[in-house]
């Protein structure tokens, strides 16, 4: 090899260097980033819960109403009717909140309530919450009991 030629080849040496460390140190944030963001419950178990919907039509000037049940288990779950129409959280376009791992959003106009099934402790709880202006979110959620619904 001629001193030109390796001239060359030192000249080019230290971009494909950094090139190499650059895709090297961004394919680890991204492998980082992508484990970290992970959420911690397994999409099978999110899976399980499946939202059903009866729309009852609206009466003179009332609002439609929504019957929510949740079955999950082979069971189903009242969890209420709702002034509005009801759209089920999917991770995606509505954001999960914390310990939640299930849920339904249903409005009226602008107001309306949330209700999820959310990680308490070692158990899983069905909640509700109404929806607050601010962030278009449910907020202060209760148990829903038998009694309760």
């Amino acid at each position: 090899m001629s001193e030109e030629q390796n001239e060359q080849g030192q000249q080019y040496k230290w971009p494909v260097i950094a090139a190499v460390a650059a895709v090297v140190i961004l394919a680890g944030w991204f492998a980082y980033y992508s484990f970290h963001t992970q959420p911690l419950v397994d999409e099978t178990l999110r899976g399980q819960f499946v939202w059903n919907f009866e729309i009852v039509p609206a009466a003179g000037a009332q609002a439609t109403t929504t019957v929510v049940v949740l079955h999950v288990a082979g069971v189903d779950l009242p969890a209420g009717a709702y002034p509005g129409e009801c759209d089920e959280i999917n991770g995606r376009s509505v954001a999960y909140l914390p310990g939640e791992l299930s849920g339904v959003i249903c409005r009226n106009g602008a107001s309306g309530t949330e209700i999820g099934v959310f990680k308490d402790s070692d158990k899983l709880v069905l909640k509700r919450g109404a929806i607050t202006a601010a962030d278009g979110r449910g907020a202060d959620f209760a148990a829903i009991t038998k009694q309760g619904v």
